[in-house]
Parts: C-alpha cells; structure tokens; sequence
C-alpha cells in the first residue's frame, strides 16, 4: 500500500486519503478559524487601545490647559488685590480729611 502525505502532517493510504484529506482540511479550517477569531480579537484590542491612548491624551491636554489658566488667573487677582491694597493707601494719605475751622 502506497503511502501519501496529507496536510495535517499525518501519513495514510490511498484508498482513506480523500477521507483523510477532508479531515485535515477540517481540522486545518478550524484552526484557520480559530485564527481568524483572535485576530480579530487582537485588532479590535488594538483598536480599543488606541481608543483610549487618545482619549487620554486629549484629557491630558485639557488637564494641561486648565493648570495653565488656572495659574493665571490666580496670579492676575493677586496682583488685583495687591494694587488694590496699594490704591487705598495711596487713597487714604492723598485724601485726608481737612481740618477746617468751619465745622
């Protein structure tokens, strides 16, 4: 009895080879499947992943942004309250109360 090679790897007869070949290309079929399915898992991981990479950089950058004025505006009213500080002491030397004889 002649031996052939089937895809699988395993060796049969002539007269089981169409059978034989059939079942490697099953089994073959079903890993390419199986293949294919974690592929797909793979990439839509990818995808989620990315996903979410630019999602966090664009929080990120909002973070970035909110620090930077937040930093400004707090510099700029405490330099407010300082002037004002200053403008109402000036205020009170500048204006004093006249004592007249009037009164």
């Amino acid at each position: 009895m002649h031996k052939r090679s089937v895809p699988s790897g395993k060796t049969l007869g002539i007269r089981g080879n169409r059978c034989a070949c059939l079942t490697a290309d099953l089994h073959i079929g079903g890993a390419s499947r199986i293949l294919k399915r974690t592929n797909k898992a793979i990439l839509n991981a990818q995808a989620q992943l990315v996903s979410s990479e630019k999602k966090r950089e664009a929080l990120e950058v909002r973070t970035h942004i909110a620090r930077d004025v937040h930093d400004q505006l707090g510099s700029e009213l405490t330099k407010l309250v300082m002037l004002s500080g200053e403008a109402k002491a000036m205020a009170q030397t500048i204006f004093q109360p006249i004592n007249c004889c009037y009164c």
